[in-house]
């Protein structure tokens, strides 16, 4: 408790800081820190510590056991397929292994029973055998469940009844992600099937909808954040909302209101993964400091908002999921946005012209070359904080990804929003939206293929040690914020320090090898 009062302490005094507009940049940086410190320390001292299994009881033969797991989360499964994977809680242990429960395990168990398929929030009973994960295992799944503090995994089953269903609302995000896919796959003939799959991977996160290869090739190009619901898709949709909702008279505030319920109910019916809710709680916290007038309201509200979640679940610091998420987005705030000013005056077209004495065509000329340095200075920024945790997570290290992802997110810009606007026609049997909607999705499937056949655009990336990554990333972040106040105006050779972080790991962190 000492730990957690303190991390508690430092917390609040941290949040004044940030409301306090005239203090200095350092100090809720010093009490953020701190605070974060603190209350990750209260995570592995109180909670992780009573959670962890004993080496004697791991060194258990493994055997058939019946368990009440209450599931946390799904992971994502072909239609047809009867066997379901997540994670879950144990509730209910026979007297043998009592010891499991309030532990969290993976399973992997069938469903034979066709219409009453488990979801998320569901208490099922099941038999199956019980695995203790073997710390020797290095495949990135078993690292990934060890991280996370699971040592068990329970498969070889069957799910043999609901002891206690989901709540009625989770049923409801459950049919209406399915109405969805099916809107979406709408009108696809047999050789629409590829992009279909696509167009549903987008909008509901469903990446089993992918083809393995297909899959692969978008891991190579960097670009495997268009199927995974974060804070991309988030933005993308809230930008739609938006948009539509300021057709509705009112103050800002039920505007923001609405737009933050139906962000939610989008958040939901596309499973609620901690992504999700991460780039959620990042824009609810951004809107609430837009509507209280604070200046450099993103910055603060985005620190504000990792706060928050490390509140909740201080274990989070340690994870791969919130370390990219906070990094890209604090990259692009910080790193980013000096950039993209810098180079769209240094490359403006007919810089010495004044707007008035452009012609159209060159107005035309000086928006395209805005838009795409803007957009160029986004993606090198969200690249380069990102490229250690890639490179851990995936093996890949994808320079050329940069500008790849100019020109896709640019496209799955207009694909998500065509996807929401075709479920109403595709509702009422019209599928020309659809179609629109494909042909954007096979331009950005080509592509990806294309520029993953040119050599050097990708790299296959071992990483020497486990906890380099996160510190390059940390360092990285440390050095944007450092030179926060001095890329705007000083030198363009300042802007080379940041990246040099990048650099260095790649070069003394990586064995890298061409990839094919």
């Amino acid at each position: 408790m000492p730990v957690f009062a303190v991390g508690l302490v430092f917390s609040l005094v941290g949040i004044w800081a940030v409301a306090r507009q005239k203090c200095a940049r350092w100090l809720w940086a010093v009490f953020f820190i701190g605070g974060v410190f603190c209350l990750s320390a209260t995570r592995y001292l109180q909670v992780e510590g009573s959670r962890k299994t004993t080496s004697n009881l791991l060194d258990l033969p493994q055997r058939e056991l019946v368990f009440d797991i209450h599931i946390e989360r799904l992971f994502d499964q072909k239609n047809d397929s009867v066997k379901f994977s997540g994670l879950g809680h144990v509730r209910g242990t026979p007297d043998v292994r009592r010891d499991l429960i309030g532990k969290r395990i993976y399973f992997r168990l069938a469903c034979k029973n066709q219409g009453n398929e488990p979801i998320e929030g569901d208490r099922i009973r099941a038999l199956g055998v019980l695995y203790p994960i073997q710390d020797g295992d290095d495949s990135s799944f078993t690292r990934l469940l060890l991280a996370k503090g699971i040592q068990y995994e329970f498969r070889r089953g069957e799910i043999s009844e609901k002891i206690v269903p989901a709540s009625s609302f989770a049923h409801f995000c459950r049919n209406s992600n399915r109405d969805i896919e099916k809107l979406l796959r709408f009108g696809a003939e047999p050789e629409d099937e590829l992009v279909a799959g696509i167009a549903v991977a987008m909008l509901l996160g469903k990446k089993a909808a992918i083809p393995r290869d297909q899959k692969e090739r978008f891991i190579l190009a960097g670009a495997m954040h268009l199927f995974a619901i974060s804070g991309l898709h988030i933005a993308i949709v809230a930008g739609l909302l938006i948009l539509l909702l300021r057709l509705v008279p009112g103050p800002r505030w039920i505007e923001t209101g609405l737009m933050l319920t139906l962000l939610y109910l989008y958040v939901q019916i596309t499973g609620g993964t901690p992504s999700a809710q991460r780039a959620f709680i990042m824009i609810a916290f951004w809107k609430a400091s837009d509507i209280a007038g604070m200046r450099g309201g993103a910055f603060q509200a985005l620190v504000t908002s990792a706060l928050f979640v490390l509140a909740i679940d201080p274990g989070q610091f340690w994870d791969k999921g919130f370390q990219l998420s906070y990094a890209v987005v604090f990259s692009i705030i910080l790193y980013g946005g000096p950039l993209g000013q810098r180079l769209q005056v240094a490359l403006r077209p007919w810089r010495f012209l004044s707007d008035e004495e452009l012609s159209g065509h060159r107005k035309a000329g000086v928006q395209i070359c805005h838009w795409f340095f803007g957009a160029l200075a986004i993606s090198t920024a969200a690249t380069l904080a990102s490229s250690p945790l890639a490179a851990d997570a995936f093996g890949v290290f994808s320079p050329g990804g940069i500008l790849l992802n100019v020109f896709l997110v640019f496209l799955a810009i207009g694909a998500i929003w065509l996807a929401v606007f075709s479920l109403p026609f595709g509702a009422c049997g019209f599928d020309f939206l659809h179609e629109i909607d494909w042909c954007i999705i096979r331009l950005m499937d080509f592509l990806v293929n294309f520029f993953i056949k040119i050599p050097g655009f990708f790299y296959r990336a071992e990483v020497e040690a486990s906890w380099a990554p996160a510190i390059t990333s940390f360092a990285y972040l440390g050095v944007c914020l450092a030179l926060a106040r001095r890329l705007p105006s000083s030198s363009a050779f300042v802007f080379f320090a940041a990246p040099a972080c990048i650099a260095f790991f790649v070069a003394f962190g990586t064995n890298l090898s061409l990839g094919n």
